[in-house]
């Protein structure tokens, strides 16, 4: 958390300090309940770790050029272990941890991060007292250092998940059409539910239309699709409606939002750019 000096010594605590900690202390019943529903895990790492990262590695990771308080912050071994002045949180108990003294810059001479860094705002402070309350959770390795300004992604995210192949449910009630309607039918079925009956002709070419392209369906098409009776009528408007310039329209619209996109120079004097269309038009041939 800073740069301390001499070194990172916690037991000189004012008389402040327990008063402090009587305050912290009457919320804790509170912040217990609310951490009932919280992931630990996820917790640090979206939200610790990258505090830690951001205002502790300079003095007290691996490549600190010098170990403030021979306290580590970097690792799970190394913030369980504490420093020089002994454990760093006790878990369950963020009024009677050192780190949450310190952050709350209750002694001067303790405070962290240290008077010429910037301190750490009451939301961050209140994170760093709501996981020590969570038991202070650490998926990190036992003994892996990570970079200092890299706040990794918890490995249990969905993303990082293999995905598996996985049978549809058999025995569906109804002949549902394709898998992924198995799926749905067998957790409808659970909640004694079903699916609503299907859309007539009309109703689906008008859904359809406006799912890809953001417009109704012309007249023309309407009824071209009434007449068109064939297998495979469906997927033949939603192969002609994947080839529209509509459909680029409407989702490379999405794109150019993103990237800001505009036809000006966006400063004062508005002056066009003339050719921007020229990107506008690829986006949208691209979709």
């Amino acid at each position: 958390m800073g740069c301390p000096s001499p070194s990172l010594s916690f037991l000189r605590v004012p008389a402040i300090a327990a008063f402090l900690a009587a305050c912290v202390g009457l919320a804790t019943t509170t912040v217990r309940a609310a951490n009932a529903a919280v992931d630990g895990n996820e917790f640090f790492e979206s939200r610790i770790r990258p505090l830690l990262a951001d205002h502790c590695y300079e003095c007290h990771g691996a490549g600190a050029k010098k170990l403030r308080g021979g306290l580590h912050l970097d690792t799970r071994d190394g913030i369980r272990a504490g420093g020089e002045s002994g454990a760093a949180f006790v878990a369950g108990e963020p009024a009677k941890s050192r780190l949450i003294l310190a952050v709350r810059r209750v002694d001067p001479e303790t405070a962290m991060p240290p008077k010429d860094h910037e301190p750490l705002r009451a939301a961050q402070i209140a994170d760093l007292e709501q996981w020590i309350a969570l038991g202070a959770p650490d998926p990190r390795g036992t003994d892996a250092a990570f970079p200092a300004a890299v706040a990794i992604a918890g490995t249990n995210h969905w993303a990082f998940v293999a995905p598996k192949n996985i049978s549809p449910p058999k025995g569906a009630r109804g002949n549902p059409s394709d898998a992924i309607d198995a799926f749905l039918r067998e957790r409808l079925s659970a909640a004694g539910l079903d699916f609503a009956p299907p859309a007539d002709a009309r109703t689906w070419l008008r859904r359809v239309t406006f799912d890809l392209t953001g417009l109704p369906p012309t007249p023309e098409e309407i009824e071209a699709f009434a007449k068109d009776r064939a297998a495979g009528a469906e997927g033949r408007v939603v192969e002609r409606l994947l080839a529209s310039r509509s459909y680029g329209e409407k989702w490379g619209r999405l794109w150019l939002d993103v990237v800001r996109y505009a036809d000006t120079s966006g400063c004062n004097s508005d002056y066009p750019i003339p050719t921007a269309y020229l990107y506008r038009n690829w986006v949208i041939d691209a979709f």
